[in-house]
């Protein structure tokens, strides 16, 4: 079976833009590679997701040991005691008296 015209027009057409795609990327290695070089970060965009990187562990550190605050709060309560979240209620029910 052979290919007709247009089908290796296509291919010709997906065959350049794949080279054009695999220069660009070698160029924009090569970039990097002198920014690295250069003791500077190897794309514009790399210190912003980097930061974003290092944001994303503190946060999930944070939620870690917040976890285990709070685990430990629970395992401090009594057995039988009732865990609340509601906030005390002031001594104004109470006698004056008293």
């Amino acid at each position: 079976m052979l290919a007709t015209v247009s089908e290796l027009s296509m291919f010709q057409s997906k065959a350049l833009k794949l080279q054009q795609e695999k220069e660009e990327k070698e160029q924009l290695l090569e970039s990097a590679v002198q920014r690295l070089e250069q003791g500077m970060a190897p794309t514009d965009n790399a210190d912003a997701e980097w930061e974003k990187v290092q944001r994303d562990k503190a946060r999930k550190e944070q939620d870690r040991q917040d976890r285990i605050a709070r685990k430990q709060l629970e395992n401090s309560l009594p057995p039988n005691g009732v865990k609340t979240t509601a906030l005390p209620r002031p001594n104004s029910y109470m006698p004056p008296d008293i």
